[in-house]
């Protein structure tokens, strides 16, 4: 069996994990718009886990995290093109990922204790006669390698 190796998006070289986060042009001009393309530049592409440690000592904190958020987004249109043929542009991008991280740290800076309003309000509703609900959670421990999922089917009744 033959298998192309080459960026499916480009066809320039095979596609590894740098070319898919900042080898080809939708990568390369998100990165320059967002001004990280210079730290980008700098370190030998390897090991992931390497550059990756070596640009967080380059950036503070909140540029880290938009970092994070930019190359998350990209993989995520990088599979999005190759699995439902959806193109994005740089501009929509690099806004994206500004606002989302906005967004996200809003979120995060809630105190513990303190309920956002729009929770308040919110109930758990049963379903409509003759459906059900299933309510899903899930957790994972890393440091002992365990999960756990937890399931419960509602019906009208409760």
């Amino acid at each position: 069996m033959n298998v192309n190796t080459n960026c499916f998006r480009c066809g320039l070289g095979p596609e590894t994990i740098f070319h898919a986060f900042w080898g080809y042009d939708l990568a390369r001009k998100v990165w320059n718009l967002s001004g990280f393309n210079h730290i980008i530049e700098r370190f030998d592409k390897n090991d992931i886990l390497s550059f990756m440690a070596r640009v967080s000592g380059q950036l503070d904190e909140n540029n880290f995290r938009l970092f994070l958020v930019r190359a998350w987004q990209l993989w995520n249109t990088r599979n999005d093109h190759y699995h439902r043929n959806l193109c994005s542009h740089a501009s929509h991008l690099f806004s994206w990922s500004v606002n989302f991280l906005s967004k996200f740290l809003d979120v995060m800076n809630i105190g513990v204790g303190e309920v956002p309003r729009s929770i308040d309000k919110l109930a758990w509703k049963p379903p409509e006669d003759g459906r059900l609900c299933l309510n899903v959670d899930a957790a994972i421990n890393n440091g002992n390698e365990s999960c756990g999922v937890g399931m419960i089917l509602r019906d009208q009744e409760m």
